[in-house]
């Protein structure tokens, strides 16, 4: 899903040089966007991460994907059916969101469910304008609302 996504920014105008993907192999990647083998290559931290990984393998890499978060930044998890508690245990310091998109954000027609309960309204604004070129994003009022959404996410893929 992290791969289409990205595709589907860059498709939408944003620069690649603007992603920094921290993944084993550089397979698939689109020209320009910063690849790392692993977060101890990175150096740096980031305020906005998108963690794309399998479900299972969130214990093996979480302290990974944690050493590159800024104090305070939005961790964007892609996740299905890892519930905002777990990952909050995971990252502590991170301001959670969740996110169900399906295949069709890499040209832009995914609807994209969303849910946190810890950022302002302005915040949310930023997400959106951020996640437009992918679909249009949809607000959750409670992350009980997600399961509902992923099955009619993952219908809509299939129709």
């Amino acid at each position: 899903m992290g791969g289409a996504m990205l595709r589907g920014w860059i498709a939408g105008g944003i620069e690649p040089s603007r992603f920094h993907v921290v993944k084993p192999s550089a397979g698939g990647l689109p020209d320009g966007v910063h690849h790392y083998r692993s977060a101890a290559e990175v150096g740096t931290t980031f305020d906005v991460i998108l963690l794309g990984i399998k479900p299972q393998m969130l214990g093996a890499l979480a302290h990974e994907a944690a050493s590159l978060l800024a104090r305070g930044a939005k961790l964007i998890s892609v996740l299905a059916g890892t519930e905002g508690a777990t990952l909050q245990a995971y990252f502590p310091d991170a301001h959670i969101i969740r996110l169900m998109p399906n295949l069709a954000v890499e040209i832009g027609k995914s609807p994209l469910g969303l849910w946190t309960d810890l950022i302002s309204a302005r915040d949310r604004a930023e997400l959106d304008a951020w996640l437009s070129p992918l679909g249009p994003p949809v607000w959750l009022g409670a992350e009980s609302q997600m399961g509902a959404l992923t099955a009619l996410i993952s219908f809509a893929a299939r129709v």
